[in-house]
């Protein structure tokens, strides 16, 4: 989990570089993209140019319809530890189901 949060906040910042110096060249990757998806040129364009004035916005679109991902939460560093935690005691707690005959 750490690995991919580690991921995310890459491509984030990749991706808010890229939205910062080239956003003419990021609004038409994402046209294509809606153009793919059956919108046509023009409304994927005005689509595209009002949502972008919204950078942050803009950003997390582009993260979830280019790279399939969503925006990673950088606020909570210790959520791959409470995943971590919560695996490791469903897998003991259930893991004693089949042992509890023997233990009885």
């Amino acid at each position: 989990a750490t690995a991919e949060l580690e991921h995310a906040l890459g491509i984030l910042a990749r991706e808010t570089w890229e939205t910062e110096n080239h956003k003419d060249g990021e609004v038409k990757e994402m046209c294509e993209i809606y153009m793919q998806k059956g919108c046509s040129k023009e409304d994927a364009l005005t689509t595209l140019s009002i949502m972008s004035k919204y950078k942050d916005l803009f950003i997390e679109h582009m993260l979830v319809m280019e790279h399939g991902i969503l925006p990673p939460d950088a606020d909570d560093k210790w959520q791959p530890l409470k995943q971590g935690v919560v695996c490791f005691l469903a897998f003991a707690a259930f893991g004693m189901i089949p042992l509890a005959g023997f233990i009885v």
